[in-house]
Formats: structure tokens, C-alpha cells, sequence
């Protein structure tokens, strides 16, 4: 008796640990998944609710926008609410945003509303899962945010050959979104499996260290870590958003190697993030951020270097690869700064990322109106070496 006694007290959590990263895995791949269908189903969703690219790329800035001051004062609204309660709200979100791209009317406040959802869900989870993510890591004491994120990478490839193949049997984007809705159903029940609670929480955690919002980038390692996020989300929108433009329009190579070097790209994402778990466990945070910046200069002067397109594609693959974890690490690094608010720790990093997210394709239009889209693509190179840089600050001890 007392032999079982010493061996369960050894590792009290291991089974609702195994059963929270679950949660935190499918929440992340199914986000991966709607990210992946809608890329594949956009033109269809705009032209059943007759809406134009312009307006579409407002209504989307704007469900960008109104989620930023969830991540401002994420801790509070953790604290409120909990972590899993929230990753709850936020599929059944997805649920109502899939179901009304079906069966809602096709009107443009509608689509608007439906939008602003999104932005909110979206935002929601992504927050709710990486606070559970450092706890995830708090009590498994190793690196798991980048294979949990290379579970969103997966998604996304899922999520977009899924639409495709749906479409060469002659289906229409409405299967598609039933299957998500589907899915996230899926997700919000998922957590029944820890009987809707957080057992990762900290017990001895002060409640009180939640309730930072902009006053937690007084330390320097959440802004740190902010930055990293920032730098990585804009380079991955960059690669995501011009590269097929760039090698169709630019260097004249056709449709197809402007496609390849996406699907490249995305694999290189997924393919970075399994790779960058055993190597932060092994090496620690500050190598993999060293080497992560290099591979970011080195791939993204490569799809800009000219040549045969072989040299872009195999750039976009590098700066991909390169990219992959410096997100997810930086989550990490917040979390090791705030074990006690993890949720303040994954608002304020993820704020840094989604203003990274947001400038990034701003930016990137500005230089291909005045410039070219090589200048465009040349900023992942500069967000590279950003990372590098800031990795010199980061602690060993982190």
C-alpha cells in the first residue's frame, strides 16, 4: 500500500496532464483546420454573401483588432472565467461562425458579425490553449509549446487539402463548414475528459498576479518575448501572403511554383515546430532563438536572391523552418517569466504577435506599391535578423 502511495504521489498529475495536452492538441489543430478550409473557401464564402476583397480585408483587420484588448488583460479574464471554460467558449464561437456561413442569411452585416466572431474566437482560444500550454510545461518541466503548435501546421494542411478534395468531388464550400462546425463541436466537448477543469493551475498561485495588463511589459523577458512573437508572426504572414506573388508576377514562374513554395513553406512550419521540442529541451531556449534567426536571414535572402526558382523554393522552406519555432519558444520564455499568470503571460506575448500579424501585410503592401514585392519578401531576412538580435537578451537561466 504504502509502495502505491509513493508511486502515484511521485506523479499526481500524469494522467490529467496526458488529458489536458489532448485538449490543448485538438483545440490547436482544429484551429489550424479552420485556418486551412478557409484559405481554400474564401472566393466562395464572398461571393455567397456577395461581399468584395476590400471589405473582406476590413471586416477582417477589425476581428484582428477588437480581440486586442482580450490579450491586453488576458489574466483577468482567465482569472474570471478559467482557462477551459474559455477554450469552451471559444470553439462553440467557431461553431456559430461555420454554422452561419451555412445556414445564415446572406446579408452583409451578417458576414460582418460573423467576423467579428471569428476574430474574438479566434483570439480567445489561441489564448486559453498556450495559458494551459505553460502550465502544460510547468508541471511536465520540458519544452512542449512547439509540438502542440505543429499540431495548428498540420491543421492547416488538413484543413486546406480537405477543401480541395471535397471540391474535386463536386462539393461545395457548406461541407466543408459543416465538417468544421463539426470539429470544434468536438473541441468543446473535449475538455469533458478533465471534467471541465483546470487541475494544472498552481495551487500556491497568487490570483492577484493575473490582473497585470500593459504593466506586465515592465519586465523585460515578457517584452522580449513579445518582440520574438511579433517578429515571427509578421515573417510567417510575409512568406504566407507574397511569396506566390512574388515568383509568379515578379520573376515570371508559373502559378504552380508560386503554390509549391506555399505547400513548402507549411510543411517547413510543421516539420520546424516537431523539431524545435527535442532541441529547446536538450540545448535550451536561447540556442534555438539563435538558430532560428540565422535560418530566417539565410531563407529569406534566398527567395530573393533571383535564380532558378529552386533557390526561392528552398528559401521559403529555411526562413519556414527557421520561423516555426520562435513563436511558440516565446511563448515558453513568457511563461518561465510568469509561472504564476499564465494567462497575462500568453495575452501580453500573443499581443506582440497579432501587432506583428497586423503591421506585417501593411507594411508589405506599402513596399510592393513603392518598391517591389522583392522588398516585400526581403523583410523576412530583417525579421530574422530582429530575432537574432533579441536572442542575445535572452537568459540562460530561462
Amino acid at each position: 500500500m504504502s509502495s502505491d502511495k509513493a508511486t502515484s504521489s511521485s506523479n499526481p498529475l500524469s494522467g490529467e496532464l496526458r488529458a489536458i495536452i489532448f485538449v490543448i492538441a485538438i483545440a490547436l489543430a482544429g484551429l489550424g483546420i479552420s485556418s486551412g478550409a478557409g484559405g481554400a473557401t474564401w472566393p466562395d464564402v464572398l461571393d455567397a454573401f456577395d461581399i468584395s476583397s476590400g471589405w473582406f480585408g476590413l471586416l477582417n483587420g477589425l476581428g484582428i483588432v477588437v480581440s486586442l484588448p482580450l490579450l491586453i488583460y488576458g489574466g483577468r479574464v482567465i482569472s474570471r472565467t478559467g482557462k477551459i471554460p474559455l477554450l469552451i467558449a471559444s470553439a462553440v464561437g467557431f461553431v456559430i461562425v461555420a454554422a452561419g456561413f451555412v445556414f445564415a442569411p446572406r446579408a452583409f452585416f451578417v458576414f460582418a458579425i460573423l467576423m467579428l466572431i471569428r476574430g474574438m474566437s479566434y483570439a480567445t482560444l489561441d489564448l486559453s490553449a498556450n495559458a494551459l500550454a505553460m502550465d502544460a510545461e510547468r508541471v511536465a518541466k520540458k519544452h512542449l509549446m512547439s509540438p502542440l503548435h505543429a499540431g495548428y501546421s498540420a491543421g492547416a494542411v488538413v484543413g486546406a487539402a480537405m477543401s480541395a478534395l471535397l471540391f474535386s468531388q463536386g462539393s461545395s464550400y457548406r461541407v466543408v463548414y459543416l465538417i468544421v462546425a463539426v470539429i470544434f463541436i468536438g473541441i468543446a466537448l473535449a475538455p469533458a475528459l478533465v471534467a471541465f477543469r483546470d487541475r494544472l493551475a498552481d495551487p500556491n498561485a497568487n490570483t492577484q498576479d493575473e490582473t497585470v495588463s500593459f504593466t506586465g511589459f515592465r519586465d523585460a523577458t515578457i517584452r522580449l518575448a513579445a518582440i520574438m512573437a511579433g517578429l515571427s508572426f509578421g515573417g510567417e504572414v510575409l512568406i504566407a501572403e507574397w511569396v506566390a506573388i512574388y515568383l509568379r508576377d515578379e520573376r515570371g514562374f508559373a502559378s504552380s511554383t508560386g503554390a509549391l513554395a506555399v505547400t513548402s513553406y507549411g510543411v517547413a512550419l510543421m516539420v520546424g515546430r516537431l523539431v524545435n521540442g527535442p532541441f529547446v529541451n536538450r540545448l535550451g531556449l536561447k540556442p534555438s532563438f539563435q538558430l532560428q534567426g540565422i535560418l530566417t536571414v539565410i531563407g529569406g535572402v534566398m527567395i530573393v536572391a533571383g535564380g532558378p526558382p529552386i533557390v526561392a523554393l528552398t528559401g521559403a522552406f529555411i526562413a519556414g523552418f527557421g520561423l516555426a519555432g520562435v513563436g511558440p519558444s516565446g511563448l515558453s520564455l513568457a511563461g518561465k517569466a510568469m509561472p504564476t499568470a499564465p494567462g497575462a503571460a500568453a495575452g501580453l506575448t500573443l499581443l506582440g504577435g497579432y501587432i506583428g500579424l497586423g503591421v506585417a501585410p501593411l507594411l508589405g503592401g506599402l513596399f510592393a506599391s513603392i518598391a517591389s514585392t522583392r522588398m516585400t519578401l526581403a523583410c523576412v531576412a530583417l525579421a530574422g535578423a530582429g530575432i537574432l538580435i533579441a536572442s542575445l537578451a535572452v537568459r540562460e537561466d530561462t
